[in-house]
This record gives structure tokens, C-alpha cells and sequence, in this order.
């Protein structure tokens, strides 16, 4: 459906002509479902960087504001995992210059202190309270603490979504031809996809290991086509998120549910 959709548009705009008239072969990937497309749609993409498709050729390293200390001010880092795992990730930004630009306008429209964010420098007073822009933090006026307070209130508006999971999940997707998949996904990012056409028992054990192996070797930026993707479609709670439960954790719960069974006393033991 996807490919006919590129042929129809040929149609309508000069540019789908031309994609048109260039095309000498068709290849194609079935998947499970709609999300399996769209994340296989991003990584194709992401490694082959096609001229007409701009939108999900991703735009290299993103970076955040985050609070790594609790009363300091918020310094910009580049976004990761980790910076999602703990919910302390605010904005999205292509450059450092853009971050900057952003929570000055922030700042300004709060009365926060350009100083006390790092954003200005000097002695005395910052500029914007010589504006009556700044309830005078930089002088004492404002204690730092509510000042941070209310910095964090107002960036609460530009914070992205916290990984809920401890740890990686799968979802699975199924196909009324039978055809199964299973994508495995850590922290908002697609780790792999795998079949699991006809079921073998292992899904846990493959994912286990495809988890490990992808998160020792991920190598480059952030994917934030992958997180968008991800988040939204796991806000309608339309898929199954099962978590990756670790074969060390799995034998430990057989273990001790074994034990409580040998354990528990039964009918006999009263007779």
C-alpha cells in the first residue's frame, strides 16, 4: 500500500514524477504490522540517506537541557538514554546555539535570571533586571532555591517522556497470515525486530541476548525519529509491552517458587 502510494502521488507533483521516472526496481520487506513498517521505514532511511525523503534522515547529535544536580543550574548535554531513563531531558535541540536562543526566551518571558541559567556573565545585577525582566535573584532578592524552583516549573513544559520500563520490553506485532514479530526496545530506542513466525518458546532468550548485543555496540546520536515513533504509539496503548525479564531473574523465581511448593503444607500432612 505504502509503494502504490508513491506511484499515485506521481500524478499530482513534479517531484513524485520524478521519483517515478528514476525508479527501475522495486525491493520490499514485509513486517507484522504498522510500527514494524515505520521503524524499519526510519532505519533504511537513517543508514541510506535518500535525497527526497528529508524528514527522517535525522540531523546528527541532539542535545538537552538536564538537571544533573539538583540545584544548579540546567546544563546542556547531548540527549541519551540515560538522560530518559531518568526523565531529566528538556527540549530538543539540533545546536547548542538553538538551546541557548531558546531558554533566553524562556527566561525573558519568566523573569528568570540570565546569570544564575550561565547565559550571562559580569558583575552585579544581571541586564534584564536593570529591565524589571528579572526579580533579582543575581543581587539576592530571590532566594536561588525558589528561583531554580520556578525554572524548573516552567521547563517542566518542554520535558520528554520518561522510559517507564526498568529496562528493554518487546512488543509484538501479528499478522492475519500468520506472519509475527517481535521488536525489541530500550529506552525509546528500536534495538531490533525478530521473527517469531510459528513460536519456539524463546522469544525471552533471543530478545535477552539481541538486547544486550545491540545496547554493548550502540555506536552514534540518539534516534529521535525512533522516539518519536515510539512514543506515539505507545500512547494509545494500542500494542503489548512485555519486559525483558532476565534468565538469571527466571531461574531465581523458579527456584524459589520450587522451594515454596516443597515447603507448603497439604491436606496429607494434617491426616
Amino acid at each position: 500500500h505504502r509503494v502504490l502510494e508513491h506511484f499515485r502521488g506521481a500524478t499530482r507533483d513534479t517531484k513524485s514524477q520524478r521519483l517515478a521516472a528514476q525508479t527501475q526496481r522495486v525491493e520490499w520487506q514485509e513486517t507484522a504490522g504498522e510500527l514494524g513498517a515505520l521503524l524499519l521505514e526510519a532505519q533504511i532511511v537513517g543508514q541510506q540517506q535518500p535525497v527526497y525523503n528529508r524528514r527522517l534522515r535525522g540531523g546528527g547529535e541532539q542535545l538537552t537541557w538536564a538537571f544533573p544536580d539538583s540545584d544548579a543550574p540546567p546544563r546542556l548535554m547531548p540527549l541519551d538514554t540515560d538522560a530518559l531513563r531518568s526523565g531529566q531531558a528538556f527540549g530538543l535541540y539540533r545546536s547548542a546555539r538553538d538551546a541557548r536562543r531558546a531558554l533566553t526566551a524562556l527566561a525573558r518571558d519568566s523573569q528568570w535570571c540570565l546569570k544564575q541559567l550561565g547565559l550571562e556573565a559580569g558583575e552585579g545585577s544581571c541586564f534584564a533586571y536593570q529591565l524589571q525582566r528579572c526579580t533579582g535573584v543575581c543581587i539576592g532578592l530571590e532566594p536561588a532555591a525558589r528561583h531554580m524552583a520556578r525554572v524548573k516549573m516552567g521547563l517542566i513544559r518542554q520535558q520528554l517522556q520518561r522510559w517507564p520500563y526498568a529496562g528493554p520490553v518487546t512488543i509484538r506485532e501479528a499478522r492475519a497470515d500468520g506472519l509475527v514479530q517481535v521488536h525489541i526496545i530500550d529506552a525509546w530506542q528500536h534495538l531490533a525486530t525478530i521473527d517469531v513466525t510459528g513460536g519456539n518458546g524463546l522469544e525471552n532468550v533471543a530478545a535477552e541476548a539481541l538486547a544486550e548485543e545491540a545496547t554493548a555496540t550502540r555506536r552514534g546520536p540518539f534516534d529521535i525519529d525512533g522516539y518519536r515513533i515510539l512514543t506515539r504509539a505507545l500512547k494509545g496503548k494500542k500494542h503489548r509491552v512485555a519486559p525483558i525479564v532476565p534468565r538469571s531473574q527466571q531461574a531465581s523465581a523458579t527456584k524459589s517458587s520450587s522451594q515454596r511448593r516443597r515447603g507448603a503444607v497439604t491436606a496429607d500432612d494434617w491426616i
